[in-house]
């Protein structure tokens, strides 16, 4: 999280977010020239650690306000819509074209990103441009320092996120990135290695996989009033253990199933997104909230993300693809089934502590 600590800092996430962008793009275009092991895993660290798209929530809840909150759902479902469409085209460019001009498509759409952003937003939201004001207005009519309230202490947002709900929550998030990352990695080696599918079918699984993100993320509002934050967990795990016992069942002849399979992948993302980025706004300080997001994103990036292609391609290396998807499978199984008896059985799920806390952290 230590591009959103900088942002809540210099309070100006604009600044954050294109530095990091600029830099993460540079970093993914150099893989084109990589040769090597050594160059690859270079170019790789390098995206990761200009990874800031904690920053990116943040901004967007900012300036939707407390009060609009819960419509983050309907502008995140137009990363979705993207993401599908990019998915299918590059796989189609690929199988025709080649890999390398998706280098240059790639090129094209993240500099426009940049530009607008550099051009069409102010350089700080309303309510930062108020806390910047705030912090550097340090001079009384003597002359003399001024101390300021305002200014962020870590010891603020660390007691925040060792709260054990909070830890519990981010465990969960953990897990389900932990699926999520191994499924990304390992589905094309599988479809192609195993089952003999086609680089066009593995864009299209991409594809379709947006096809419930897109719903969910417009009805976010009313699922997490109706559903709350417990049952949209609950439904996104659900999901995945259908789809990765789904995948053990494909076969070469079969292999086009996967494309309902990854539908559910929709549901288990979205569902769990709109819940974690909702009661991460709710929970973290004011002054920490951009730190809040980056932790969020990095627990189901970084720690999910790293943990599960880690352990996926040791079980996939000794074992193969299926007992690889059996055991995420299952691990999430359990996970799910400790969510349901803390929720149900104790009465202490997400929600609950939801309405526990402060009305400084409770919307």
């Amino acid at each position: 999280p230590f591009w959103g600590y900088i942002a809540d800092i210099i309070r100006s996430r604009k600044a954050v977010y294109l530095f990091c962008n600029s830099l993460s793009m540079l970093s993914l275009l150099s893989l084109s020239k990589a040769q090597t092991f050594p160059s690859i895993l270079g170019c790789v660290i390098s995206m990761a650690s200009f990874k800031s798209s904690g920053v990116l929530d943040a901004h967007v809840l900012d300036f939707l306000g407390e009060k609009h909150r819960s419509l983050y759902g309907k502008i995140r479902l137009m990363t979705a819509i993207s993401w599908g469409l990019g998915a299918v085209v590059m796989g189609w460019i690929t199988d025709e074209y080649g890999f390398e001009w998706n280098f240059l498509l790639f090129a094209i759409m993240m500099s426009t990103v940049l530009l607008v952003t550099a051009f069409g937003l102010p350089a700080r939201s309303k309510k930062e441009q108020a806390q910047y004001d705030r912090l550097n207005n340090n001079g009384n009519q003597d002359g003399e320092m001024e101390e300021i309230s305002d200014q962020p202490r870590i010891c603020t947002l660390i007691s925040s996120v060792l709260r054990l709900p909070v830890l519990l929550w981010l465990t969960e998030v953990a897990a389900i990135g932990a699926g999520m990352s191994l499924v990304d990695s390992f589905l094309f080696v599988f479809l192609q290695d195993d089952l003999k599918g086609s680089t066009r079918l593995c864009g299209y699984s991409v594809g379709v996989t947006v096809l419930f993100e897109v719903p969910v993320f417009h009805y976010s509002k009313y699922l997490l009033k109706e559903w709350g934050h417990d049952v949209l967990f609950v439904v996104a795990m659900v999901a995945y253990v259908i789809r990765a016992f789904g995948y053990t069942l494909l076969t070469a002849s079969t292999v086009h199933w996967v494309l309902a399979l990854e539908v559910l992948h929709g549901i288990t993302f979205a569902c769990m997104w709109i819940a974690s980025v909702d009661y991460s706004a709710r929970v973290a300080p004011e002054e920490w909230s951009t730190s809040f997001q980056s932790v969020l994103s990095m627990t189901m990036s970084c720690v999910g993300g790293g943990v599960g292609p880690i352990i996926g391609g040791i079980i996939m290396e000794k074992y193969g693809a299926e007992a690889m998807f059996w055991g995420m499978g299952l691990a999430i199984a359990i996970v799910t089934c400790i969510h349901l008896i803390a929720w149900l059985g104790f009465r202490q799920g997400h929600d609950a502590f939801l309405h526990r806390v402060s009305p400084n952290e409770s919307s």
